[in-house]
C-alpha cells in the first residue's frame, strides 16, 4: 500500500500537532500492509524540523506564504464584516490548491489530510480532490469552526455560519473523517448532521521522531515523573487549576515533592 500524506505542522516544539503528526507518520511507515509513506509539507516556517526522522519516501515541501501589513489588515476585516470570508485564508488556499494539482493522486492507495490551527487550511484546500473522497482521511485536531470550541465564547458570526457551510458541504461529499476522541467525533458528527461517524484516532507519541537532549528529561531529577507541558494554551484552555493543584500536592503530599517535577521554559510559569 502507497500512502500520502498532507500535512502543516511536523515542528518537533512548540506545537502539540506537530508531535502527533510526526508520531503518526512514523507509526504509517511500520504499518506491515504499508509499503512507502510519501509527503506533501506546506511548511510554516524556514526552521529544521527534522523530516529525516520520519523515514519518508518521497517528501514535496512548500514554504507557506506570510502575508501581512497595514492596508492588507484593514482589507482583512472588510471582509470579515462584508462578505464572512477571510481574505487572507483564501488566499492561502487557493495557493495550496495550486500545488495540490501538481500531485497525481491516483499513485495512492490512502491520502491522510492533518488539519492545524484554527483555520484548517490543509483541508479546506483539498476541495480539489474530486473522485478520491473514499481514500482520503481528514483528521480533526480540534473544532472547526471556532464557535463550536468549548473555550470560545464569542457571538455567532457570518464568518463562523459560512465556516460551517463550507465545511459541511466537504465532509458530505464523502470523505472519511477522523479526530483524537470520542467526544469530539460524537460532537463533530452531530454539528454536521453526517450519518457517516467521525473514526477516532487517539494521540500518539513515538520518542524515535525527536532529539531532545538526555538532560532535558534527566537533569537532576534521575529517580523522579517529569511533567512537561508541550502544546498552546488558547481558546478557554488554562494552565492554573493544574498548576494550584500541583502545589497543594506539593504541600500535602511528601512523596509526591520527592518524587515528582515540573519542567516548563515559559518564565511566567
Amino acid at each position: 500500500m502507497r500512502i500520502l500524506v498532507i500535512a502543516e505542522d511536523l515542528r518537533v516544539s512548540g506545537t502539540s500537532e506537530g508531535q502527533v503528526s510526526r508520531s503518526f507518520i512514523y507509526n504509517l511507515n511500520r504499518h506491515p500492509e504499508v509499503n512507502s509513506v510519501d509527503l506533501l509539507y506546506f511548511k510554516c516556517n524556514d526552521e529544521n524540523h527534522e523530516l529525516e526522522k520520519l523515514n519518508i519516501q518521497n517528501i514535496w515541501i512548500y514554504l507557506t506564504p506570510k502575508v501581512g501589513g497595514i492596508i492588507l489588515s484593514f482589507l482583512e476585516k472588510v471582509c470579515h464584516k462584508a462578505f464572512g470570508k477571510s481574505l487572507i485564508d483564501n488566499f492561502k488556499i487557493e495557493w495550496m490548491k495550486k500545488k495540490l494539482r501538481s500531485i497525481d493522486f491516483s499513485l495512492f492507495d490512502r491520502i491522510f489530510v492533518r488539519s492545524t490551527g484554527q483555520s484548517f487550511l490543509t483541508i479546506r484546500a483539498c476541495s480539489i480532490l474530486k473522485g478520491f473522497e473514499k481514500k482520503t482521511v481528514l483528521y480533526f485536531h480540534d473544532p472547526y469552526p471556532f464557535f463550536w470550541d468549548p473555550g470560545y465564547h464569542g457571538k455567532l458570526t457570518k464568518i463562523g455560519i459560512n465556516a460551517f457551510l463550507e465545511m459541511r458541504a466537504l465532509i458530505h461529499r464523502g470523505f472519511i473523517c477522523t479526530t483524537p476522541s470520542n467526544n469530539l467525533s460524537r460532537d463533530l458528527s452531530f454539528l454536521y448532521g453526517t450519518n457517516k461517524p467521525f473514526l477516532t484516532i487517539p494521540h500518539q507519541f513515538v520518542p524515535e521522531v525527536f532529539n531532545f537532549p538526555e538532560k532535558v528529561f534527566l537533569d537532576d531529577v534521575e529517580d523522579k515523573i517529569v511533567i512537561m507541558y508541550h502544546g498552546a494554551i488558547q481558546l478557554g484552555r488554562t494552565i492554573e487549576p493544574f498548576l494550584e493543584a500541583f502545589r497543594l500536592l506539593i504541600e500535602e503530599k511528601k512523596l509526591f515533592k520527592d518524587k515528582v517535577s515540573f519542567n516548563s521554559k515559559n518564565k511566567d510559569l
